[in-house]
């Protein structure tokens, strides 16, 4: 995106009166950093306060809108603008009693939303942790969020409840239309279910979207769970959307495709799901002649709560009483059902764990069937249900098939336990990857190289330093099984021993098991004595309290204290680095670790926490261990290949 100049709007009550302070600043590269602040709600309805505060972080190049923490205001339809991130910072926003004050963001005439965007809207945020909320009012509107044919969104650690909403008050909860770089994430939705008040409301509906990220989110709705479609007068497709580590129940289905299918669904992976308490877990309702291909569903966990792992078709009614995964319908009520084509193809189901039901339910409500699709993979499914009768699935007009890995309680046989229609060719259980007709889909990935660490990904802004210390034997990570690093926690003393040590001596150093130790709060019998002890002969440390001698050894390190050694294993036990000359705003030159910090930045061993106009050390903070590993090979001149 393009970076401007930001603005900082602070907003503050005085008496009857608002003061607007202006002050032009740098841009930052993440998403709006300056504020906009929203003093606490006064009268019935907050929408100018809330909205008028964006409109000026957008007029003057955008930022961020701060609500007051624990703050509860009631507002009518509030419009999110370019570049304009707004932090709910603990409070709650509630629609407001009144029809009149929600209008649509999307076109004259459009359906209503309470928070959203328009077309075109680009860089903007919601941040938590806060509450959007529907409360008892009888008002209508078709979403609570909505993104509208916008780009770079972001949604994070943020409720949305609607579980007060009378039953007339439906709509869905969070929902991108024909946007792209979506990312939802550490979202809860509430809503409301057939047991208690409302209806009609979808948790989340990703509709003509591409490049869309979900994850960490627990939904519970009363429709669909997630629900993936391309809406009518988009012109647009779902493309490239990755939903994992997520816990979805629904009154309908958990994971839905459609009903809306009138552009192509593609690239799309789940992972990491858990569904529950939904009466289908999957659901293909695919009637509009679109191409729905490469669907990969790994790593589900239908719990007993879940009646039947995947249906198909829309049930009876409006002309969609239909029961095929692609179906043709009435669509214009003359009695006659319209072939619109559609074509889905390269499905994978892979690693199911099946508490419940957990029947594969598509030929109608009471028969299992996957059908009229092209090269489907069936891999790993574990069936766990102590009763249950086969079919546990039935397969008809499926061209390439592959079943590999089948078991259940029943006799774990697929010829026996799963029903396969003659209609059913190109059928393999040997594993290998699908193909209809000779013409194979997309092959089986090859799994690509993992990182060391669990917790360190490729891409981590410490990777090469974490892994390049690991691979020389200068350290072992936090714990073995995963094999982790821990590189945000904060670097301990005992652990910080353990890497001067190595560092002074060499990677692989173990140092003897002393017969005595010196330190009072340092125990012979824990694994950190001989580390401690080590560094103590060698003249590293004088622990953290002299009357008694004391070490901290889970104590954890500061910024400051890091620059210490690091700076003497860089130099030698002796160093000393010249006096401070007050480079760092929050530095006092004559604090005792003043001259400790300026030598370490100077050398590259640390780098600032702020830059700009002025520049911060914040001596105080933790040091992490991802920190302390890149302070480690700078110390040590070990080159990164």
């Amino acid at each position: 995106m393009t970076l401007r100049p930001r603005t900082i709007i602070l907003l503050t009550s005085l008496g009857v009166g608002i003061v607007f302070a202006v002050l032009t600043l740098t841009p930052n590269l993440a998403y709006a950093a300056d504020t906009c602040q929203v003093g606490s709600p006064s009268g019935s309805d907050n929408t100018n306060q809330i909205q008028s505060s964006i409109d000026q972080c957008n007029a003057l190049g955008g930022g961020t809108v701060i609500l007051s923490a624990g703050k509860i205001y009631t507002t009518g339809t509030i419009e999110i603008k370019s570049n304009v991130t707004l932090d709910l910072n603990g409070a709650t926003i509630q629609s407001a009693d009144n029809e009149s004050d929600f209008r649509s963001l999307k076109c004259p005439g459009c359906h209503t939303v309470f928070i959203g965007t328009r077309s075109g809207t680009n860089n903007v945020a919601i941040l938590g942790p806060g509450t959007i909320s529907r409360p008892s009012s009888s008002n209508t509107f078709s979403a609570i969020v909505e993104f509208w044919d916008s780009s770079n969104i972001l949604v994070s650690n943020i409720l949305i409840d609607t579980r007060s909403a009378p039953k007339s008050a439906n709509g869905f909860h969070l929902v991108a239309a024909a946007s792209d770089h979506v990312t939802f994430e550490d979202v809860t939705i509430r809503g409301g279910r057939s047991s208690g008040q409302s209806w009609g409301n979808d948790g989340m509906d990703l509709q003509s979207s591409q490049h869309v990220v979900v994850r960490n989110c627990d939904i519970d709705s009363h429709d669909d769970g997630i629900a993936i479609a391309s809406s009518s007068g988009s012109g647009e497709i779902n493309d490239d959307i990755f939903i994992e580590n997520c816990r979805v129940s629904s009154d309908s289905a958990a994971l839905k495709f459609g009903t809306g299918s009138e552009y192509d669904i593609k690239n799309i992976t789940y992972e990491n799901i858990m569904l529950h308490n939904s009466p289908f877990g999957i659901r293909f309702s695919i009637y509009d002649g679109a191409e729905v291909s490469n669907i990969t569903f790994r790593g589900i966990t239908f719990e007993d709560s879940v009646e039947r792992m995947l249906v198909c078709g829309g049930g009876t009614g409006a002309g969609k009483n239909v029961y095929d995964c692609q179906a043709s319908v009435d669509r214009d009520g003359d009695g006659f059902n319209e072939t619109l084509g559609g074509y889905i193809h390269d499905i994978v189901f892979e690693d199911f764990d099946l508490y419940g039901g957990g029947r594969v339910d598509t030929g109608n409500y009471h028969q299992a069937s996957i059908n009229n699709m092209e090269r489907v993979t069936f891999r790993n499914i574990r069936y766990y249900a102590s009763s249950g009768s086969a079919p546990l699935a039935w397969f008809r007009d499926v061209c390439g098939l592959s079943i590999s890995a089948f078991s259940s309680h029943l006799s774990g046989d697929p010829t026996k336990d799963l029903r396969i229609d003659s209609s059913v060719t190109n059928l393999t259980f040997d594993g290998a990857a699908p193909k209809c007709n000779g013409v194979g889909g997309p092959p089986i990935p090859t799994p690509g190289p993992t990182p060391t660490f669990a917790d360190v990904p490729f891409d981590h802004w410490a990777y090469e330093e974490i892994e390049l210390l690991y691979q020389e034997g200068y350290i072992a990570g936090c714990s073995s099984s995963p094999l982790m690093y821990c590189p945000e926690e904060t670097m301990t003393r005992a652990e910080s021993a353990v890497y001067i040590e190595r560092g002074i001596h060499g990677a692989g150093y173990t140092p003897p098991q002393p017969t005595s130790v010196s330190f009072g709060d340092v125990p012979l019998s824990e694994w950190f004595a001989k580390w401690t002890e080590a560094l103590w002969d060698d003249g590293y440390t004088s622990g953290c309290s002299s009357n008694p001698l004391m070490y901290c050894p889970d104590q954890g390190h500061t910024r400051t204290e890091g620059t210490v050694f690091y700076l003497r294993m860089m130099h030698g036990v002796n160093y000393v680095p010249p006096a401070a000359s007050g480079i760092f705003a929050d530095v006092d030159k004559n604090y005792w670790g003043a001259k400790w910090i300026e030598a370490a930045y100077n050398a590259g061993l640390i780098p600032a926490c702020q830059t700009g106009a002025q520049l911060q050390f914040c001596p105080d903070d933790a040091l992490d261990r991802a920190m302390a590993a890149t302070m480690m090979v700078q110390a040590k001149g070990i080159e990164i290949q």
